[in-house]
């Protein structure tokens, strides 16, 4: 068992310890109950001070230890492992939630753009077509008017010579 562990096994027994009896002890009875369980490897004002870092007890140096409402609510320190790593596992997956969607709405825009530039170029090819079969109907009457006068060309003539 490496340090940490140890003395997380303490300040859990200290806390459940504290929880049994009302939440307060005095700091003596709290030295017996540590070495009377065998949690000798850390001095118990050290492990007082530590649990008052950790907003689990209040703490008068050698008089009196008291747990606080976090204290109260306190299980296991795996338990808060577990907590802040969902925590931190949440805001990674949110993280990478909104880098997805901010892709997503480039991919949106970009989609967008191109709709928009293939719809002007359709709207430039109707027009230049328009004005081609407009060019083809011009072309049509021209060669129609002109088939039309060759082909009467003396009938046409003989018309214009009585009017003069």
């Amino acid at each position: 068992m490496n340090n940490i562990e140890r003395q997380e096994a303490a300040l859990q027994l200290i806390v459940h310890t504290l929880k049994d009896r009302s939440g307060r002890m005095d700091f003596y009875r709290l030295e017996r109950e540590l070495h009377r369980s065998g949690h000798t490897y850390f001095e118990p004002a050290f492990l007082a001070d530590r649990l008052q870092q950790l907003e689990l007890a209040e703490y008068t140096p050698l008089q009196s230890i008291k747990l606080t409402q976090k204290g109260w609510d306190f299980t296991t320190f795996y338990d808060l492992r577990m907590e802040s790593n969902k925590e931190n596992e949440t805001q990674y997956l949110t993280t990478e939630n909104l880098k997805l969607q901010n892709e997503n709405l480039k991919h949106q825009n970009s989609v967008v753009e191109k709709q928009s530039e293939i719809d002007n170029l359709t709207i430039e090819n109707l027009k230049l077509q328009n004005t081609q079969l407009k060019r083809y109907i011009i072309y049509s009457v021209i060669a129609f008017v002109a088939g039309a006068i060759l082909t009467n060309l003396k009938p046409i003539w003989n018309l214009i010579k009585s009017l003069i």
